[in-house]
């Protein structure tokens, strides 16, 4: 009852687009800052969840989740410009992803309390069908490419390509993972 009558209309109101059958579990995601929120249909959520937007003047923010992705409990994402999540994805317990360094690197500028500078802030893209095991950790300018998998507590610092296996600190492509798709067998092997 709290779900459908108070967790789900609060969060929607914090979202820009919302498909169907969103699924919250527990409390609604804590949305800091404002940044634009697009979230695809049939998604499941898990609380406690941190979507934490970053002021940087000139640009906005963007989180982007695709249908059928699964969002784990204890995970933050962190925008200054873009995170987009793609379709069918699974983001484990306790993954942290990052667009940016979320505080100034310059020791200057942390002192004086400056927002970010633009050139610290990449966007993160995780395209379709990926799995980010838990307490990994996404930085900024990473893209993921389709159906990857992302090893439990690795620090992805560079792009990985589609269908990989990546695992460590800093997360190394150890397999691919194109030799395990299944392709039926033609008719004329059945055959045979």
């Amino acid at each position: 009852l709290k779900r459908v009558l108070y967790y789900d209309p609060l969060f929607r109101a914090s979202c820009d687009s919302v498909g169907a059958r969103l699924h919250l579990i527990g409390a609604p995601p804590l949305v800091v800052g404002e940044g634009s929120i697009s979230i695809g249909s049939d998604v499941q959520i898990m609380a406690p969840i941190t979507f934490a937007f970053s002021r940087v003047s000139g640009r906005s923010s963007r989180l982007t989740i695709g249908d059928r992705t699964v969002v784990s409990c204890g995970v933050s994402i962190f925008v200054a410009e873009e995170v987009a999540i793609g379709n069918d994805c699974i983001i484990g317990p306790g993954v942290n992803i990052y667009d940016n360094p979320a505080h100034p690197t310059d020791p200057g500028d942390r002192l004086s309390r400056s927002h970010l500078r633009q050139d610290d802030i990449r966007p993160v893209v995780i395209e379709d069908n990926c799995w980010i095991s838990s307490d990994a950790k996404i930085l900024p300018g990473v893209r993921i490419g389709e159906g990857t998998v992302i090893g439990a507590a690795s620090v992805v610092t560079h792009s990985v390509p589609s269908y990989s296996l990546a695992a460590g600190n800093p997360a190394r492509v150890v397999k691919s993972l194109r030799c395990l798709l299944y392709t039926s067998p033609s008719p004329r092997d059945r055959t045979r």
